[in-house]
């Protein structure tokens, strides 16, 4: 399917797009990308079919990342782009153009899920913070967190054991502490200083954090700091291996107990790795990331890997300034 060309704007917006008032923080963050290289990645979700012109892929995404940071729906992502100016300017959209519809982000993400691209674009955001140096790489700092399902919980079954939802499979009864939850867990690595989110993902509620350690890490790092959940020896030998330091706290257990050296090196290491907890705390409270928005681990990851997309992108602007 062939894009819509987005057109020289004409000298009605021109006037209208220059106003004062209209949202600077927009376009700090736009100046931070080089889109171009973006729109190379989205290409694939275009073919040769007839019929009506698409909307500019890129152009789609960027109402995507104004979704995310501004925690709307599509419905409501719909009404601000008619409303607001600075909406419109960011997307690349003229006073003229026919506007996407609630229905059009629906299907846009879902081509974005089944052709596996918005992994493509956070790695490609990656390129280009470490192109403008912002990823310190002094250390990454590796945690998870619980994710509510947006389906209601099932009731626990007659065997007793924990219930499965019939339109969410995936979605995962865990205990943590003594309370229960019930949907997905999202794994990060925050580069040490900078906060830029580096790795993510998105698995089922019971996968055990420490499994991750690996894959969280890019390599380049000086330190890797992740809190008890990760103690063991084959993730301590795999720092070991990668001539990685070594920051993850130490648990006890029934035949080791805590020195006082231990908890002093716990304590410190502690003050380091509660910078991932800034993070989540900006995705939930900010964003809105409570619960998952849709159905099925595949869509979900790839909307949370949107999410940290739009993360890294105003942390861009802000560190940029």
């Amino acid at each position: 399917m062939a894009e819509q060309s987005q057109k020289p704007p004409s000298f009605c917006d021109t006037l209208l797009f220059q106003k004062e008032k209209l949202n600077r923080r927009l376009d700090v963050i736009y100046q931070q990308i080089d889109w171009s290289r973006l729109s190379k990645i989205l290409r694939p979700l275009h073919g040769n079919r007839m019929g009506r012109k698409a909307y500019c892929s890129v152009a789609m995404f960027r109402c995507l990342l104004l979704q995310s940071w501004y925690d709307l729906s599509d419905y409501e992502l719909e009404e601000a782009l008619e409303d607001r100016l600075s909406f419109r300017r960011f997307a690349g959209f003229d006073l003229t153009d026919k506007l996407p519809d609630h229905s059009t982000f629906s299907i846009f993400r879902k081509a974005l899920s089944e052709n596996k691209i918005t992994e493509n674009l956070f790695e490609e955001v990656q390129r280009q913070m470490d192109e403008k140096r912002l990823l310190l790489k002094k250390g990454t700092i590796v945690d998870a967190s619980l994710i509510e399902a947006s389906v209601s919980k099932p009731d626990q079954q007659e065997d007793k054991q924990a219930g499965k939802s019939k339109v969410d499979p995936d979605a995962e009864w865990v205990k943590k502490g003594n309370k229960s939850h019930f949907g997905y867990k999202i794994h990060v690595g925050v580069d040490e200083g900078s906060g830029l989110i580096r790795k993510a993902t998105m698995t089922k509620a019971r996968v055990y954090d420490g499994y991750l350690l690996p894959d969280m890490l890019c390599g380049d790092e000086t330190m890797a700091y992740a809190d008890k959940a990760y103690d063991s020896k084959v993730n301590r030998n795999h720092l070991r291996e990668n001539n990685t330091g070594d920051g993850i706290l130490i648990k006890p257990h029934a035949k080791y107990k805590l020195t006082e050296e231990d908890r002093q090196k716990n304590r410190k290491l502690s003050r380091i790795r509660g910078g991932v907890e800034r993070t989540f705390a900006i995705l939930k409270r900010w964003y809105g990331y409570t619960k998952v928005k849709y159905r099925g681990l595949i869509r979900n990851k790839q909307q949370f890997l949107t999410l940290c997309i739009a993360y890294n992108l105003k942390k861009m602007g802000a560190l940029c300034r």
